[in-house]
């Protein structure tokens, strides 16, 4: 058996830090508690942590300040978990700036240890720094799987920008999924290749809001062995610093 991952959680409720070190302890993590952001960070430069579960809202450097801070340094790891008891960040914003998940209080219990061993078992998809974004405007059909109905209809749309861990899929005049949807997915990239996979709806965006493009946030379940080099490549080219873009 492998050294066990380890999970820093920040929180200035230090019963509610203690709550998520007795449950993630007794799933198997280690962890190490901070409660602010600026101790937190501290904590992240002396020593390798695989995972930050940290507040949104605390005095000495909140949450979003200490992941964009982290995320200067390194755009892969440790991966990022936000949680919230406020509308300060909306789903899209928080995985547009490099946040792998958000959770708002009360957590549950459940969904969150299932995310955190998703994230921390799957092999991340790597990015260069951004540095100059490239422009993209790749094709994509998509089968969307309506949970609520147990059926699924076909769409094309264009992913306007890709991430690490997702892309936005812009679509006009079609069916969006819902929340949570299992979405199928064909990403048609210059010179004829396509890479094809599977994910999830993260966020959905109706038009005219934010003068942003109708889509939604689509977050990467699977990609196609043979297709993963392609995307890979495409990530790289496009410097995106990410994890789900907004547009």
């Amino acid at each position: 058996m492998g050294k066990p991952k380890k999970i820093l959680i920040v929180d200035d409720e230090v019963d509610l830090a203690l709550l998520l070190q007795l449950i993630f302890e007794k799933h198997g993590y280690q962890t190490v508690t901070a409660h602010s952001g600026r101790a937190a960070l501290a904590i992240v430069e002396k020593e390798q942590v695989d995972a930050i579960v940290t507040d949104i809202r605390m005095p000495h450097g909140d949450g979003v300040e200490l992941l964009e801070k982290i995320r200067m340094q390194n755009q892969e790891k440790p991966i990022i978990v936000l949680v919230t008891g406020y509308s300060d960040l909306s789903q899209a914003e928080a995985y547009d700036r490099g946040a792998q998940a958000i959770f708002t209080k009360p957590l549950d219990k459940k969904s969150i240890l299932e995310t955190l061993d998703r994230l921390l078992r799957v092999d991340r998809i790597a990015s260069a720094k951004p540095e100059t974004r490239f422009p993209a405007d790749f094709k994509v059909n998509v089968r969307l799987c309506d949970t609520s109905a147990a059926s699924s209809s076909a769409a094309t749309g264009f992913a306007a920008n890709v991430g690490r861990g997702g892309m936005f899929i812009a679509i006009e005049g079609q069916v969006l999924p819902f929340l949570d949807d299992k979405v199928s997915f064909q990403l048609h990239l210059e010179g004829g290749r396509s890479v094809s996979g599977q994910g999830v709806c993260r966020w959905v965006r109706e038009s005219g809001e934010d003068l942003r493009p109708r889509g939604f946030g689509l977050e990467f379940l699977e990609i196609a062995a043979a297709d993963r080099d392609h995307l890979i490549q495409v990530i790289q080219n496009l410097k995106t610093h990410a994890y789900i873009p907004q547009s």
